[in-house]
């Protein structure tokens, strides 16, 4: 049984222009809590919906945020890395990184979330290995969501209804894992990730936007890929770029600072400071070596 102080609150069904609060706690979360539901509701379809959470200094540790779209579409940003959300979609927002998500303005979504705190959810997602910011998955947790809202417009006692709700968060964070460990297995998507560097014709690709490409985070695009082939796909791409720089530059014709604008370096500087380090000479150095053989 999760252990709570908190006496039955008052249900609440306060709502908004934009979203329609099934619960809202009328307590404060308090440290030590196995398990705080903060608030679950639904979000109405509203071109101008916005939430945005920065998370800094004292506030670096927040609520775990789990959703489930029913219909439209939305946006997450998070790291840097925009992320697209439809109908079936699931997603997950870690306590530890400030995020925004927002609808669509033309087809703004209607979506089913409910916010939480407390040491369950942390044991849970570390006893699955489950570290990233932000989880979009397509998996089916419609029927889990719809299963904590009848908890919440029920009559159980507080109590009750956190021991529900932590039996159907565990549910959840289980089908997060079932739904990452099949991405990355079933289709080789390590694989898949080398492919699509390979076949890019320029160099410009950055860490984010293949995990964009994906529908993941960049850390657990960097962890993926590593762990196939035993370095980071930012080293992987930059090992492409100086193998590309040696035959450029074995071609006196191409100037260097044509050569570092070619390999998306942000400058010549930047070019001959970075092939120097992985080669143990400047450009210049390895082109006059190549020349004299």
């Amino acid at each position: 049984m999760l252990e709570n102080s908190f006496e039955k609150p008052k249900k609440s069904f306060k709502k908004s222009a934009f979203q329609d609060f099934i619960y809202l706690s009328p307590f404060s979360y308090k440290m030590g809590d196995v398990l705080f539901v903060e608030s679950m509701g639904m979000t109405l379809p509203t071109p101008n919906y916005r939430i945005e959470r920065y998370r800094t200094g004292t506030k670096r540790f927040g609520i775990y945020v789990f959703e489930y779209v029913y219909s439209g579409k939305g946006y997450i940003e998070c790291e840097g890395i925009k992320y697209t959300v439809g109908p079936g979609d699931f997603y997950f927002l870690n306590n530890n990184t400030s995020h925004i998500y927002y609808s669509d303005p033309e087809e703004p979504y209607r979506k089913i979330w409910i916010n939480v705190r407390g040491s369950l959810v942390a044991k849970l997602l570390e006893a699955f290995e489950i570290t990233a910011p932000v989880v979009v998955l397509p998996i089916d947790a419609k029927s889990t969501f719809e299963e904590i809202r009848g908890i919440f417009t029920g009559e159980d006692d507080l109590q009750t209804r956190l021991y529900k709700t932590g039996l159907c968060l565990h549910r959840i964070i289980a089908m997060m894992d079932r739904g990452l460990r099949k991405a990355e297995v079933n289709i080789d998507l390590p694989h898949r990730m080398k492919l699509y560097i390979d076949n890019r014709e320029d160099f410009s690709l950055t860490v984010e936007q293949l995990a964009e490409r994906f529908h993941l985070n960049s850390n657990y695009t960097t962890s993926v890929f590593k762990r196939k082939y035993g370095i980071t796909p930012k080293q992987y791409m930059l090992e492409r770029k100086i193998s590309c720089a040696k035959q450029l530059l074995a071609n006196k014709t191409c100037e260097i600072k044509e050569i570092a604008a070619t390999l998306s370096f942000s400058s010549v500087y930047h070019f001959s400071n970075t092939f120097k380090r992985l080669t143990g000479q400047t450009p210049s150095e390895f082109r006059r070596s190549t020349l004299q053989q």
